[in-house]
């Protein structure tokens, strides 16, 4: 199904970059998210190869590129459905009235939402600065597996200066078994959003691939990608991905590693959905507890999705005593922690949702589309809460979610889902434009802050 029918935009072909990306690729700029639009981008990918009639009947071939698109699409539901990521969204479109709305009585003292939305956007994978990867490491894998340590560090601030009230967690990687560090991966809000994300990957790449109906192909098939997926799991350039679920794993004791992406994408969706109350109430265990006391002061004040999910890790049970009951494994991870069920979590954050929304202006066009997207999420939300899977993507879109709208490598615009975005109130083509019309002023405006 195309959206709108077929239409292809030649002029967004040029106008793609992927440094408008604020979530890295793990398939060479295949396709990423523009979470200042809110679409989705294919960049090698054609609308005709993701056409198919059932689920069942999905060919083998469909397996790889629908499972990137999976990915990404977890990446928008979690912008448009999370306590963070409407906040997010909120923050954006206060910068847009800012650097886009000529005709406002905005004065130069409200320009420091541009400046807000800008440390949002760094702070969802951080600078380069505060990852580093080591490019002599030797091989590692499941017969000679590396070691993770936990630190902390400190953010700098604009003036060079280190920053006590902004503390960054890290998952620092080294080599067995000489100690020699790896790499160093801030547990930064991307890291979990990434982890939900490759979750939602192998739901579709796998599911694909079981549906195969010859067993011989079936078996070759799950094996070749078993294999592909185990080497990425030791990589330490593609630690953004892996991290967290790495977390998980050391401390809860899982092993296979589908079980383990679903354990820690409830916990990063969880950590999503915090509210400042939750952040206050956090227990610390094991290792967390080495951590100087002003910093997880700092951590649960400036309310840090990645402290969160360390510490609920860390104080959470082994899993294999749970014997694959997921549900009570996370219940009782939320207990240790002094955290509520996880129900009474993400419903206090689907109720801060709606007060949110209530308590909104709408001072100009642009607002509707804010205010537009903030509805759609808090039904996807509820959608979300009712499957029990939040990064089941497939499962949300067939509870009748909407597809957001996606350009392939052609510049088409289309959509495959039943539902789609109502085009009168949320207009991809204006969303693309109006973010370059924010980096742009951004860019300018960044250059008088000294901090660009």
């Amino acid at each position: 199904m195309s959206y709108p029918s077929g239409r292809t935009y030649s002029w967004l072909t040029e106008r793609l970059n992927t440094e408008l990306a604020l979530l890295p690729s793990t398939h060479r700029a295949v396709a990423w998210v523009q979470f200042h639009s809110q679409t989705i981008h294919l960049n090698t990918i054609s609308h005709s190869q993701l056409l198919f009639t059932s689920y069942p009947d999905i060919a083998i071939d469909l397996a790889t590129p629908f499972s990137i698109l999976c990915h990404e699409l977890a990446h928008w539901f979690d912008l448009v459905s999370t306590r963070w990521g409407q906040s997010y969204l909120i923050d954006l479109f206060d910068a847009y009235e800012v650097a886009c709305n000529k005709n406002t009585d905005l004065s130069e003292d409200d320009f420091w939402r541009v400046v807000r939305s800008y440390d949002n956007d760094r702070r969802i994978m951080f600078p380069g600065y505060y990852r580093t990867i080591n490019p002599d490491a030797s091989e590692h894998g499941v017969r000679n597996p590396w070691f993770l340590q936990c630190t902390t560090g400190l953010e700098f601030n604009p003036d060079g200066r280190l920053d006590p009230k902004r503390p960054i967690f890290f998952a620092v990687f080294g080599e067995n078994p000489s100690g020699q560090r790896l790499a160093r991966q801030p547990l930064s809000v991307g890291a979990l959003l990434e982890c939900i994300a490759v979750h939602s990957e192998l739901l579709a790449e796998f599911g694909i691939a079981n549906a195969i109906a010859d067993g011989d192909t079936r078996t070759v098939e799950l094996a070749i990608r078993s294999r592909e997926r185990g080497r990425s799991w030791y990589d330490p350039s593609l630690t953004e991905y892996t991290a967290a679920a790495h977390l998980l794993s050391i401390s809860t004791h899982t092993v296979e590693p589908m079980i383990t992406y679903e354990l820690a994408s409830a916990v990063a969706f969880l950590c999503l959905n915090l509210s400042p109350e939750h952040f206050q109430r956090l227990k610390l265990h094991g290792r967390m507890r080495d951590i100087p006391p002003a910093r997880v002061t700092a951590f649960k004040k400036m309310r840090d999705p990645g402290f969160a999910f360390a510490t609920i890790v860390a104080g959470a049970p082994q899993y294999p005593k749970f014997q694959g009951d997921h549900e009570a494994w996370l219940e009782d991870a939320l207990h240790r922690v002094n955290l509520p069920k996880s129900r009474t979590i993400h419903e206090t954050a689907l109720g801060y949702l709606n007060s949110r929304r209530r308590t909104l202006l709408s001072k100009w066009s642009l607002d509707s589309t804010r205010d537009y997207l903030l509805d759609v999420g808090r039904d996807i939300l509820r959608k979300r809460l009712q499957l029990g899977i939040s990064s089941n993507v497939l499962t949300v879109l067939r509870g009748g979610a909407p597809m957001p709208p996606v350009f392939d490598a052609d510049g088409v615009l289309f959509s495959l889902g039943e539902a789609q975005l109502e085009r009168n109130l949320f207009d991809p083509e204006r969303m693309y434009d109006l973010q370059w019309d924010l980096r742009k002023f951004s860019e300018n405006f960044l250059k008088a802050c000294r901090i660009s």
